[in-house]
This record gives structure tokens, C-alpha cells and sequence, in this order.
């Protein structure tokens, strides 16, 4: 019966670690098109330049936010698999 336990614990494991594999690898293309489209942001000119300046920096604050919130979601992650 603990042989049986420890296979269903152990195929347990490697799903999770498997899963967070997956996890990670996402979150880390999406900081990476994160990252192209803040700065492509920064290329983009519409409206006034004053209004212009103020979307972009707008726009690139949130994208930074959101880069940070990825961020610590890889490291959440590398932690769990620890």
C-alpha cells in the first residue's frame, strides 16, 4: 500500500512541477512581449505631443505594473518547485 502511495504522491509531484513549468514559461513570454510593446509605445506619436507624452507614460506605467506582477509570479513559482 505505501508503494501505491508514494506513486500517486510522486506522479502528484511531477503534474504540479509540470504545471508550473508551463506556468513559468508563459509568464515569461508574456514578459517578453510586455517589455517589446512598452517599448514600442515610446515610438508612437498621435494626438498633441503633450497628450501623446502623457498616454505613453500612462500606458507604460501599467505595462510596468504588470511586468512586476509577472515578475513575482516566476518567482512564486521557482519557489513552489523548490
Amino acid at each position: 500500500m505505501a508503494t501505491n502511495f508514494t506513486t500517486v504522491a510522486g506522479s502528484s509531484f511531477v503534474s504540479n512541477g509540470l504545471m508550473a513549468v508551463e506556468v513559468l514559461k508563459s509568464a515569461s513570454d508574456a514578459l517578453i512581449e510586455l517589455q517589446a510593446a512598452s517599448q514600442n509605445l515610446l515610438t508612437i506619436g498621435r494626438g498633441s505631443e503633450e497628450e501623446d507624452l502623457e498616454r505613453q507614460v500612462a500606458i507604460a506605467e501599467s505595462l510596468t505594473s504588470a511586468i512586476v506582477e509577472l515578475r513575482g509570479l516566476v518567482a512564486a513559482c521557482g519557489e513552489a518547485l523548490r
